[in-house]
């Protein structure tokens, strides 16, 4: 199948602002506003250059799966923008004890992330999700996969899996599992969400702490129980380093 000129080179512009829009979230997660703010402004560029020379409709499926691509990548400029000013507004707000403007701005983040959520991540989510009952335990096994370069994109998986969240009212999310970008090591993980994930460790040597080792190949089995009174022990066990972590929160 042979993909057209014009197409091709509209495609690399928006893989461009795509990868610049992933860089500016990495400067906001680690608090570098300013090279948030120079990656955002290149992400939009790139989405300028790419609105210049984008090619005409000629019914063909290379174009159909172009533009939404381009509409996918739109989506992920605007979102991480939203998402930057409304933690910038909810900080200030804790910063000042300003208790309704923090949930005010909490709100419009979870609002964002639902719609992120419905939008971006049905391409590049797979899985299962059961509702319509109590459910107290989930658990599964896997073996990690391996990751391959393509060229200069990395590439990045997270494997998991957790309880609630999913429906009307379930604002909370307790889950574990490992993650990786290619280039770093893989690593395991757990969240109570709305709080940020924490990395697992498994020892402690003279340096700090020892993360709980993970490598491609290796058989994973995460499991989340729920306990009762908002308790929740979360356990991740690697068979093949014999390694295994567990712990108990409340959500």
């Amino acid at each position: 199948m042979t993909v057209s000129p014009a197409i091709s080179k509209y495609v690399t512009m928006i893989s461009r602002a795509r990868q610049h829009a992933y860089n500016e979230s990495l400067a906001d997660y680690s608090h570098n506003f300013g090279a948030y703010t120079t990656r955002h402004r290149a992400a939009l560029d790139d989405l300028r250059r790419a609105r210049a020379i984008q090619p005409k409709n000629d019914g063909s499926k290379q174009w159909r799966l172009a533009s939404k691509y381009a509409s996918r990548v739109r989506y992920e400029v605007s979102y991480e923008d939203r998402l930057h000013k409304d933690a910038l507004a909810y900080n200030a707000a804790a910063w000042n004890k300003d208790l309704p403007a923090y949930n005010r701005a909490v709100q419009r983040v979870q609002s964002a992330d639902k719609a992120y959520s419905a939008y971006v991540f049905q391409f590049n989510w797979a899985g299962y999700c059961a509702i319509g009952r109590r459910f107290t335990r989930v658990t599964a096994t896997w073996t990690v996969p391996q990751l391959h370069v393509n060229g200069t994109t990395a590439r990045r998986v997270s494997i998991w899996v957790g309880l609630d969240g999913k429906v009307p009212g379930s604002n909370t999310v307790e889950q574990t599992g490992i993650r990786c970008i290619l280039g770093e090591s893989y690593v395991a993980w757990y969240e109570m969400f709305p709080k940020p994930p924490v990395t697992i460790h498994t020892a402690s040597t003279l340096d700090g702490p020892q993360d709980m080792v993970v490598n491609a190949g290796d058989t994973v089995t995460a499991t989340v129980t729920s306990l009762g009174g908002h308790r929740f022990k979360l356990t991740l066990v690697d068979g093949t380093q014999g390694e295994s972590f567990s712990i108990v929160k409340t959500s």
